[in-house]
């Protein structure tokens, strides 16, 4: 939905770096917290009629997909558990690096639901939803608080509904262990909010600085999601000083400076294509990162086609380079020392940005489709967020195409993965068939069942283990065969 000239009028006072004096936005500003969340315009309850059907639209795909059996990594952690729990070891379980990062609260959940609930581990993947709604609840504080058009307002909360509700990481709601991956990117956002504050130097530094470490480290034990944050934050206070130090001593060549970083990382993106047959690991890894970057744009394509790949990179050409741009811009824009919004906002960019890099240097052995997953668009959802709210304070035409692109985005992806997700039950029905009798197949076979080829014969120990215990697909089962009472 493009902004109207007149609503373009409306918000003009938002691009300015401080509050305009003029009586009508002194009354917006006076206006009270609660009553900025009642819209009063037939567009704003077209908004708000929207975002709701959005949250709509994912809990009841989550409801019709969720089902209690393990998937995917969920039978290592499983294998893991039921080990530690026959050593007597089970914080090793619980602080036990996966691929380099921990998955402290998952480990939690799979025991929680192994001593309450029989190990149905449909309450955990349930639990995407609430983290998801206080996401969305966290960000539009932020946008309540700091920008002053209404129409904006509800303009953004739309925007980030399509962004924090989206379909494209389905995985994550397919893994008894995917709520943590988004509960990592929630304390990592937190965190940042919190050291943004601190670098407006507020009175109250040291309490957001030391929450901003808190929930840094919870970002770190939830998933490596983390570890993007701690580099994000890194780079954030480099340069929130670097500006600084700018204001205090103009640096004549530092535009020059910039310019030629950007033209050669740019340069590097361009040319890391397949198309000109270059080698090396770098090269490599700004290809697999543009892929990364860019998988949101094409999550309503197969993976696997050469189609998807070339529109994932220029999708993720187009975002690197708007995240240069966005550092520059920050750099030169002159703000009042009280606006957190463009500080938070980057922040964000950094933290998408940076997570993107890591999932392309981390996973460098994996198959070129496999950059373009859907567990890994958090990271260019994240982006995507910070674009938004940066261009909010500053640019209202990219604010607008960078709208329609998450828009376009989601209903594509939204499309596929309720007509994908319309056979999942099927498919769990047939998992389920596989694990009650397991026996009579051999490995391969178990593989194609169960889809996963990584670990079979982890993965046929924790059906032992769940046959002899009668627990998930066998809980209320009086027989080792699985005749249910």
């Amino acid at each position: 939905m493009e902004i109207t000239a007149t609503d373009q009028r409306e918000v003009a006072a938002q691009a300015e770096p401080s509050p305009s004096p003029s009586l009508g936005v002194k009354s917006r500003a006076s206006e009270s917290y609660w009553a900025r969340l009642i819209p009063r315009s037939v567009v704003e309850i077209c908004f708000l009629a929207l975002l709701v059907l959005v949250i709509s639209v994912q809990v009841q795909y989550l409801l019709f997909v969720t089902a209690t059996l393990p998937h995917l990594d969920d039978w290592n952690s499983l294998e893991k558990m039921f080990r530690s729990l026959d050593i007597h070891k089970v914080p090793a379980f619980v602080f036990d690096p996966t691929n380099g990062h921990f998955e402290v609260p998952a480990a939690l959940g799979y025991l929680f639901s192994w001593r309450y609930l029989a190990l149905d581990l449909t309450p955990l993947k349930l639990l995407n939803f609430p983290i998801c709604l206080l996401t969305f609840f966290l960000t539009a504080h932020v946008i309540n608080a700091e920008v002053r058009s209404r129409f904006l307002r509800f303009y953004l909360y739309l925007g980030a509904g399509f962004i924090i509700f989206s379909l494209c990481f389905w995985e994550h709601f397919a893994l008894a262990s995917g709520f943590a991956a988004i509960l990592s990117v929630l304390f990592g956002g937190i965190s940042l909010y919190c050291l943004a504050k601190v670098t407006q130097q507020s009175p109250r530094w040291k309490i957001n600085l030391l929450a901003g470490l808190l929930f840094l480290l919870a970002s770190v034990l939830s998933l490596g999601a983390g570890y993007g944050a701690v580099v994000a934050a890194v780079a954030l206070f480099a340069i929130a000083g670097l500006k600084r130090l700018m204001q205090a001593r103009p640096m004549p060549q530092y535009k020059r400076a910039v310019s030629y970083v950007a033209w050669i990382l740019g340069l590097l993106v361009f040319v890391s294509h397949p198309f000109f047959q270059l080698r090396g690991k770098i090269i490599k890894a700004f290809f697999h990162a543009a892929l990364v970057m860019g998988s949101v744009g094409s999550s309503s394509f197969d993976r696997n086609t050469v189609l998807a790949q070339n529109v994932a990179f220029a999708c993720g050409a187009v975002l690197l380079i708007t995240s240069f741009w966005i550092g520059f811009h920050f750099l030169q824009r002159q703000t009042a020392g009280s606006r957190l919004l463009p500080v938070f906002s980057l922040a964000l960019v950094l933290f998408g940005l940076f997570g993107c890099v890591a999932v392309a240097v981390g996973r460098a052995y994996l198959p070129t489709s496999e950059f373009l997953n859907s567990r890994y668009t958090l990271y260019p959802s994240l982006f995507l967020l910070g674009a938004l709210l940066y261009f909010a304070g500053s640019r209202l035409f990219l604010l607008t195409n960078t709208w329609c692109f998450v828009a376009v985005a989601y209903v594509l992806g939204a499309i596929r993965e309720e007509q994908v997700g319309f056979y999942r039950p099927q498919l769990y029905r047939a998992m389920e068939a596989a694990i009650k009798s397991p026996d009579p197949m051999s490995d391969e076979q178990l593989r194609t069942a169960l889809r996963w080829r990584e670990n079979t014969k982890g993965a046929r120990k924790v059906i032992a283990r769940l046959k002899r215990d009668r627990l998930n697909v066998f809980r209320g089962n009086d027989n080792p065969n699985g005749v249910r009472r």
